[in-house]
């Protein structure tokens, strides 16, 4: 596990990111530096393989809306 001072999600919202790295992939889960709300996430080839060269994105994600739901089964209000 490292920390990286500065990644993005996939909206362009700037965190900082705990990684970690496995099988030549960085896996950065991305948080909000003053209220430390998780923003989404980000996989990053840490080397050159079939799949890429190092460097390059293969996944990333935003968390643009939260909501909690009364019961299962049931959707959020508003």
């Amino acid at each position: 596990m490292t920390v990286l001072s500065s990644a993005k999600d996939a909206a362009g919202r700037e965190g900082v990111a705990v990684a970690r790295t496995s099988h030549g992939e960085q896996t950065q889960w991305i948080f909000d530096r003053a209220t430390s709300a998780f923003l989404g996430e980000r996989t990053v080839l840490t080397g050159t393989t079939s799949a890429g060269r190092a460097g390059t994105v293969l996944g990333v994600s935003a968390v643009l809306v939260k909501a909690a739901a009364p019961a299962p089964g049931e959707l959020p209000k508003g």
